[in-house]
């Protein structure tokens, strides 16, 4: 027999209120993954066509 006590309408709530935390932080991971990659692709475009656009420097600093 389980220890745990069957699972009433607090630990489905409780369930819930976890899987939203977790969907709100993959998202926000999601978002900054695509931030980076983005970044990255603005950077390398740049530096492919050697422009020398004051943006780039601001864009060059490390994330944060």
């Amino acid at each position: 027999m389980p220890l745990n006590p069957p699972a009433g309408l607090a630990s489905a709530r409780h369930e819930r209120r976890i899987d939203t935390v977790y969907s709100r932080l993959f998202t926000q991971l999601a978002h900054r993954i695509a931030c980076e990659a983005y970044r990255i692709r603005f950077i390398h475009h740049n530096l492919q066509h050697k422009k020398s656009n004051p943006k780039v420097a601001f864009f060059m600093l490390p994330p944060g």
